[in-house]
């Protein structure tokens, strides 16, 4: 809060009054009652904890707000309540004068609530994520398992499945291990390398060096392959992981197709709504009910089996419809909703993806 300065000390009723800050009611009898009342209340509970930082008790203070006076400013008065019982402990008796940009707030409409980021589940809590437009779809399961979550939220080693109705068929890597003929054990990570030998003592690795890969990230190489313990090499070079085994047969793994697809998702967490769009229950109704309209639906499940579906109408050509779990009021644009589906083909094709670019 910045304050202008103290109005009133210990304030009467009638200048509560006069500061729109209460108001005097007279009953049938003559007699008459006072009761804080300003143009707004906020409310807010504080634990008070001792100098061991042991709860002791809650307390519900509330601030009883004036209209915005003549020089753009409120007036406020502040009244400290226990949290249980309700009843009233003390204030600090006085009336002060508060700017008006620190209740700014107080004017806003019901949307200008509203977190404006409308896709907000962290990449370690997806289970799922599907997109389905027109006669394309596309289903990605998230397998966060090879990840150490039991200190704190990590995704490094996240692997995603992806197929799409055209036939893709993808598996993200994320890490392997691989032994060679002298039984030491090698780690490949997206952007990483380390061996070890069968004591478990870390080496060094002569032959390794940094450079980037297409994502613009630093990763390290081999410049020569290793020898598997059974036959076969593998060379790890900045986007692929090519693993040759005894008969000559390869495979191939895209380093990076775990990070891009962190692009994919970022393109998905960045997004925003452009603002509200108010329909009529029947305007809305006609607007979802009309199949032709729909541009995408796209279907979240978190890792607790919790489903979020976000469904996007075209409304012109400049604005999109959205529902998220059949709740609307808000329009997108319409080129967000084609960047989805667009960075999804980027992502089967293994091209890069700018999440924040407009296409």
């Amino acid at each position: 809060m910045d304050f202008v300065g103290v109005c009133k000390l210990t304030p009467t009723d009638e200048e509560l009054v006069s500061y729109g800050l209460g108001k005097i009611t007279e009953k049938d009898d003559g007699t008459k009652t006072f009761d804080y009342d300003g143009a707004y209340t906020i409310s807010f509970d504080y634990e008070v904890l001792d100098d061991n930082d042991k709860y002791v008790e809650t307390l519900k203070h509330l601030i009883y707000v004036s209209e915005k006076n003549d020089d753009g400013n409120y007036y406020a008065y502040s009244l400290i309540y226990d949290a249980e019982t309700l009843e009233p402990m003390y204030s600090y008796d006085m009336i002060v004068e508060i700017y008006g940009h620190c209740f700014n707030f107080l004017e806003w409409n019901s949307y200008d609530w509203i977190e404006n980021r409308y896709f907000a589940l962290n990449i370690a809590y997806c289970q799922t994520i599907k997109f389905e437009a027109g006669d394309y779809t596309a289903t990605f399961t998230l397998d966060n398992s090879m990840s150490d979550t039991s200190t704190t939220l990590n995704s490094t080693y996240i692997q995603i499945h992806g197929e799409d109705s055209l036939g893709n068929n993808v598996d993200t890597f994320s890490a392997m291990q691989v032994t060679d003929q002298y039984r030491n054990v090698w780690t490949i990570t997206q952007t990483g390398i380390s061996v070890v030998n069968a004591q478990g003592s870390e080496l060094s690795i002569t032959d390794a060096y940094f450079t980037y890969n297409v994502l613009g990230s630093q990763v390290k190489v081999l410049s020569t392959p290793i020898v598997l313990s059974g036959g076969g090499k593998v060379e790890v070079d900045a986007n692929e992981i090519i693993i040759t085994d005894v008969s000559g047969n390869k495979t191939t793994y895209v380093r990076y197709a775990t990070d891009l697809f962190r692009l994919l998702h970022r393109t998905l967490t960045t997004s925003t709504f452009e603002n509200y769009y108010i329909l009529t229950e029947d305007e809305e109704n006609a607007l979802i009910s009309d199949e032709s309209k729909l541009l995408l639906k796209l279907t979240v499940t978190d890792i607790n089996g919790e489903t979020t579906e976000y469904k996007f109408y075209s409304l012109t050509s400049q604005k999109a419809y959205i529902t998220v779990n059949g709740n609307g009021g808000f329009y997108v644009l319409p080129s967000r909703v084609e960047k989805f589906i667009s960075d999804v083909h980027k992502f089967f094709a293994f091209e890069v993806i700018d999440p924040d670019a407009k296409h």
